[in-house]
């Protein structure tokens, strides 16, 4: 899938880095990386109150996110059944 994850464009938006928005939530890094790959399905508490902090609309990025894996999904189906040998 091409399209960036919706906290990777809100984070980039904020002009913070990775390691910025785990210092600001105070979460380990690797908390914010799995959430922008897509590794963990919801957003962390501590994350979520820091969003919300920054004044993001938390229950919108969490549709965003939500449309994002779904389009990852169809994305994946789509390039496994063209890439599946015919009998």
């Amino acid at each position: 899938m091409k399209h960036e994850h919706p906290l990777i464009t809100l984070r980039k938006r904020a002009g913070i880095s990775r390691r910025e928005l785990a210092i600001l939530a105070g979460v380990a890094y690797m908390a914010i990386y799995e959430v922008e790959t897509g590794i963990y399905r919801g957003i962390p508490r501590a994350l979520r109150k820091a969003l919300a902090d920054m004044d993001a609309d938390v229950p919108q990025l969490e549709a965003d996110i939500a449309a994002w894996r779904e389009a990852c999904s169809r994305a994946l189906s789509a390039r496994l059944r063209a890439e599946r040998p015919s009998a």
